[in-house]
């Protein structure tokens, strides 16, 4: 008699399972659903991705933070005071050794603003140069003239801010474009608004020379055009205007002259140091004096005028007059040949002896 043999099912995937670790009672479920073989194949894809994503959090957190430049354009002293500011802040920054920017982290980019704001930093702005030449390729024209305008007005800043008194300066041109007509065209303005240091003021002086510099610096601008006003709304520019000014300075030239005089006649007599002189003129710009001397073109007088006459001693003379019938015929009273040579001979005898005469007395 045969023996009867059983058959049992064999699982060929759990040669290729991982060994499962023996977990306690309460992490049952989770061991059961670890040994289903859909989740043992799939386990070394899911051990791949867990390690590449640790390997990525890794990464980004150990890489430095992406870095912005904080102000283009700054001069050394400004970099150093603002790298001074951000490191008592706590903000912390790189310097490029290549191109020398100065970079902060993007997310603190806003704050280091702010707070290098609130200590009144950088101090200078960056000049025209920079600003041309940062101004792109293919730019219009209307953007370049903008930038040309706004580089001027750079360097026209930083040039006021070099006066003592000044602590901040911001100047504004306005400037029509340019016609065809030249009734159409308008003469520039400008306006400059100065912050003064604390307990500092300007003269009336010092005013007319930042009007004068910033006129002289654009074409067609007057120096009357120009207003100066301060970080307090006081206009400037109204205390030194340029009719007072003329009258101080025909004021301060008379009386330099007269005193000069003075010196010259008293100075021989009395002798250097012996004397003191003081003038003081008053001058009246109600009233003026000019002199001008004009020659019209079409009124010319007349400067010397010459006359020659000829009279031949043979033939009929010449014809004269009108042409027609009667220019043929002489006048009435018309002298004969021979009267007229004797009549031209006698003239020029007279005109001869006048000479001589003349001419014995000088």
């Amino acid at each position: 008699m045969a023996d009867a043999q059983i058959l049992t099912p064999v699982d060929t995937g759990s040669a290729n399972r991982l060994p499962v670790p023996a977990l306690g009672g309460r992490l049952a479920p989770v061991q059961q659903f670890i040994r289903q073989p859909a989740v043992q194949r799939a386990l070394p894809a899911i051990a791949t991705t867990a390690a590449i994503g640790i390997a990525a959090l890794a990464y980004f957190a150990t890489a430095a933070a992406p870095q912005t430049q904080l102000f283009a354009g700054l001069a050394d002293a400004d970099k150093a005071a603002v790298a001074d500011a951000l490191t008592a802040q706590g903000i912390a920054h790189s310097i490029d050794p290549v191109t020398g920017a100065l970079t902060v982290d993007a997310d603190k980019l806003h704050q280091a603003r702010i707070a290098l704001a609130g200590q009144g930093l950088p101090k200078a702005s960056a000049d025209g140069s920079e600003m041309i030449g940062a101004l792109p390729m293919g730019a219009s024209r209307a953007i370049e003239g903008e930038t040309l305008r706004g580089a001027r007005e750079a360097d026209l800043a930083r040039t006021i801010e070099a006066i003592d008194a000044v602590r901040a300066a911001r100047v504004h041109i306005a400037a029509a474009e340019p016609s065809l007509f030249v009734r159409d065209d308008k003469p520039a303005t400008a306006s400059v608004m100065l912050t003064l240091q604390n307990g500092r003021s300007l003269s009336d002086g010092q005013v007319q020379a930042i009007r004068f510099l910033v006129a002289s610096s654009v074409p067609g601008m007057n120096a009357d055009q120009v207003s100066v006003i301060d970080q307090r709304g006081a206009l400037l520019s109204d205390s030194a205007t340029s009719s007072d000014m003329q009258a101080f300075q025909l004021q301060t030239q008379m009386e330099d002259r007269f005193r000069r005089a003075l010196d010259s006649l008293l100075g021989p007599m009395l002798g250097a140091g012996n004397y003191s002189v003081e003038v003081h003129a008053d001058v009246d710009m109600s009233e003026s004096q000019a002199t001008r001397e004009s020659f019209p073109e079409n009124d010319r007088a007349l400067r010397s005028e010459q006359v020659t006459r000829s009279v031949s001693g043979q033939g009929p003379a010449p014809a004269v007059g009108i042409p027609g019938a009667l220019s043929n015929q002489p006048p009435r009273g018309h002298r004969t040949q021979p009267d007229a040579g004797r009549y031209a001979a006698g003239r020029w005898r007279g005109r001869h002896e006048q000479q001589r005469e003349c001419g014995a007395r000088l």
